[in-house]
């Protein structure tokens, strides 16, 4: 018998013989099953320290080539996004501002219209004589500046090359462009011949139109003194060493009769050759005259104008409308003498002449 035990009750039996209290009939609980309490961790052993002098280990990293292939590739994509932006328009650089499509097309239209403007104006041509190109597409050729026009024309542009066409009257087709910034024209026509020109430049630019005062009940030229000084420039441009000589103002014709003109005579003796500046029309011009007899004495700087040496000769006896006048050194006197002398549209009133520097009457 391993043991008695006490039941609550207080009867005693064996509970390997009996399952309950014989007398109360309670049957005996099992024990509670201890709680189960986990195994201790187990430490790991300490790693051996290597014997002083031994090297480390090598740490475990990735091959070299595979971080040398890194580097390449980043390198490369940069290198594409660098030019991708330098040539993509709309992508500007550092400093840049976007253009956008729309605006690239109207400058481009602009730069097209300039060109195909490129001609408009006069030229000197190659066979003598001038041609110019008006903006309306007609052209036309003149032999001489004052001549009309002898010969006429249209004219078409192509503004994706620059090219001319210009279609003449008299049966030629030329086919021309503008070189030299705008200053050269050249080309061939419809039977091969070569055509040019150059750019026509006013050799009478910055000297102003002739001006006019009021005289009676007509206007006579005035401000001659600085009209001649302007004048001096543009002879300087023919030949260095001109000079003027002589002034002469003349009534214009019908339907302008009443009006007048001026035409400075210049003198080259270098050359022995002369040059007109005529201011007529509001218009100033230049013609070479060739070999002259003139005179060679040069007009003083100063002179009294127009107006006054006519307000003198009519207080000496000058009557009617003034038909020509002239300035011109006088080599009736010792030494010469620049003079006045004017004539009016009466006959048989011939007014003394009128020295320019000083304004007095001058007799022998």
């Amino acid at each position: 018998m391993a043991g008695l035990i006490r039941c609550l009750c207080g009867h005693m039996y064996d509970p390997e013989s009996l399952p309950a209290c014989p007398a109360c009939g309670r049957e005996r609980k099992s024990p509670r099953a201890p709680k189960a309490v986990p195994p201790p961790p187990v430490q790991p052993a300490p790693a051996e320290k290597p014997a002083p002098g031994t090297p480390a280990p090598p740490a475990q990293t990735a091959p070299g080539w595979i971080w040398k292939l890194g580097a390449a590739s980043i390198g490369l994509l940069l290198l594409i996004t660098v030019v991708s932006s330098l040539f993509d328009p709309d992508h500007p650089g550092e400093g840049e501002t976007t253009v956008p499509a729309t605006t690239r097309q109207a400058e481009t239209e602009l730069s097209q219209a300039a060109v195909c403007r490129e001609a408009l104006g006069k030229w000197n041509w190659f066979t003598g004589g001038f041609v110019t190109f008006a903006d309306d597409g007609r052209a036309f050729f003149q032999p001489t500046e004052d001549a009309p026009p002898a010969v006429h024309a249209q004219w078409q542009c192509d503004p994706s090359t620059g090219s001319y066409t210009v279609s003449w009257s008299n049966g030629f087709t030329e086919t021309i462009r503008v070189y030299q910034n705008g200053n050269l024209i050249s080309g061939s026509n419809n039977v091969g011949v070569e055509v040019s020109g150059s750019r026509y430049i006013d050799p009478t630019a910055g000297m102003p139109p002739l001006q006019f005062k009021q005289s009676g009940s007509r206007q006579i030229p005035y401000k001659l003194p600085q009209l001649l000084q302007t004048a001096d420039s543009v002879a300087a441009n023919w030949r260095a060493d001109a000079y003027a000589v002589g002034l002469r103002i003349r009534q214009d014709g019908f339907p302008n009769k009443g009006s007048h003109y001026v035409q400075i005579e210049y003198y080259s003796p270098s050359e022995g050759t002369g040059l007109w500046v005529s201011s007529h029309r509001g218009r100033n011009q230049v013609m070479e005259a060739g070999s002259v007899n003139w005179g060679v004495e040069p007009l003083p700087a100063e002179f009294i104008d127009f107006p006054d040496a006519v307000k003198i000769a009519r207080e000496n006896g000058l009557r009617g409308l003034i038909s020509r006048a002239e300035l011109r050194m006088d080599s009736g006197w010792r030494p010469a003498q620049a003079v006045w002398r004017i004539s009016a549209d009466t006959h048989g009133v011939h007014p003394p002449p009128i020295h320019a520097v000083t304004g007095q009457v001058m007799s022998r």
